[in-house]
Formats: C-alpha cells, sequence, structure tokens
C-alpha cells in the first residue's frame, strides 16, 4: 500500500452543497446519466480497469474500537471492496463496479480514501489546468453523509527531503504548535444523496483551515499537489458508494 495522507478529519472549513451539474431537460432528478457531457474528464481510477491514480482506503489502526464493515468480515477493503452497481447501464457513464465502505467509531481522525502522488517535494504534479475533482457517489446511510475532498501540496504534505518541508510531523513525543502541522489540505464538503450522483468539487473553492501550515495564500499550490483524499468522519457511523474519480475542465 502506498503512504496515504493521515490527515485530520476537520469539518469546518469548505461546506459548500452537493455540486451536483446541471441535468438536461430529459434526465430525471432520480437518475442523472448524462450530467457529465459538458465536462472534460480525464479518468484517475473508476474501480474496473482505468488506474490512472491509484486510490487506496486507510483506517486509523489506533483506534480500538474503529471498525470498518466490509464482505467477508475482517478482510482488506482494498482488495474486497469492489461491488457491483450497475449505474446508468447504456448511456456513456455507465458502471459495472464501484467501492462500497462503512463502518464507525473512529475517533482521533476518520478513514480516507487517497493517492498519494509522491512523497517527494520533487515529484509534485501540476493541475493547474484543470478545474477540479469529479467523481460519482451515493449514500445508504438514513442520516446525514458528508464527505470531505482535500488536497495536499508540498507545503501541507510532510516532504521527504527535510530541507524542503514546511510542516511539523506529530510524534508520540512531540505535538507541533497550531498553525505548523502537516495535513492542513485545502478542503471542501459534499453532502450525499442516497442516489447515485455526479459531484464536482473545484479547486477554486478548496480552502485551508489554520490548525496547519498554510500554503501562500491559504489555499493549495496546484502547481505542485502531492495528494488527493476523499475524508469520512469520526466519531459517526459512515457509508458511502465511491466511483468513476477524475479530473475534470469546464
Amino acid at each position: 500500500m502506498l503512504g496515504l495522507a493521515i490527515g485530520l478529519a476537520v469539518f469546518s472549513a469548505g461546506c459548500g452543497e452537493s455540486a451536483l451539474l446541471d441535468e438536461p431537460e430529459s434526465e430525471t432528478g432520480e437518475h442523472p446519466c448524462d450530467v457529465s457531457a459538458g465536462l472534460g474528464l480525464t479518468p484517475l481510477f473508476d474501480f474496473e480497469a482505468v488506474r490512472t491514480a491509484q486510490f487506496y482506503y486507510y483506517a486509523n489502526p489506533d483506534d480500538p474500537e474503529g471498525h470498518t464493515d466490509v464482505v467477508p468480515e475482517g478482510s482488506d477493503p482494498n482488495a474486497s471492496g469492489l461491488t457491483e452497481v450497475g449505474r446508468c447501464p447504456g448511456t456513456a457513464a455507465a458502471s459495472v463496479y464501484g467501492l462500497h465502505v462503512a463502518g464507525g467509531d473512529y475517533v482521533s481522525y476518520g478513514p480516507n480514501i487517497g493517492w498519494t502522488i509522491s512523497e517527494s517535494a520533487l515529484e509534485a504534479m501540476d493541475v493547474s489546468a484543470e478545474s477540479g475533482i469529479a467523481f460519482w457517489a451515493r449514500t445508504d446511510s438514513a442520516d446525514t453523509q458528508s464527505l470531505q475532498i482535500v488536497v495536499n501540496d508540498v507545503y501541507t504534505f510532510p516532504v521527504t527531503e527535510p530541507e524542503l518541508r514546511t510542516c511539523e510531523l506529530e510524534t508520540e513525543d512531540y505535538l507541533p504548535p497550531l498553525g505548523q502541522r502537516c495535513w492542513n489540505g485545502g478542503m471542501s464538503l459534499r453532502v450525499l444523496s442516497g442516489d447515485w450522483r455526479l459531484y464536482t468539487v473545484d479547486f477554486s473553492e478548496l480552502v485551508q483551515d489554520t490548525w496547519g501550515t498554510q500554503s501562500p495564500g491559504g489555499t493549495p499550490d496546484l502547481t505542485q499537489v502531492l495528494s488527493i483524499e476523499f475524508h469520512l468522519p469520526a466519531v459517526l457511523d459512515f457509508d458511502l458508494w465511491l466511483d468513476d474519480i477524475a479530473f475534470f475542465r469546464r
């Protein structure tokens, strides 16, 4: 497994509404299968064949009460989480498989599903030509299910080069001062529907909190991105279906 950003799941910023794209008149609110037609999508991970980016599920192993519910019980969700979804058959948005994870009771931070592009500042990715991240998602939860999208750059990621690192990592013996901690990526929030929807998150809406190191201007440096992550909340139960992650251009 690639090293994932184990960020604090802070849900205090970027709390926008679900950004469902405008639907064609021919589509119903229950099944908007053609809403991606006007986007320039660059597929990253579709949980079937496209593996341009490697998104992995990570749950905090230090929370003894925390649990992720998978079938069969106790298996690795990175290997067993692919579930038939049968979404939008016969359309350009058709999908056979997606990821489904559920669970709860994590305390210090919730699980995340993320792609670590690199741990080196010298291998960061320039995504400034893209408008943002698009993904299909839904939830089986009867309660409000939030999902946080987080982008870390060379300023908020603990890069492997000590001379280039601008944030401080927490250890068992050291808690960095507020404003100097790692993993304070630019973030925005989506509240999920019970039906499949295509969500878009523009890079321009990402904001950083004040508990950690901030990038210049308080937003990620899109020319030097090191990780893209989806964070689930701590303490609360969670249920997430996720599919077809992509960059998009408006």
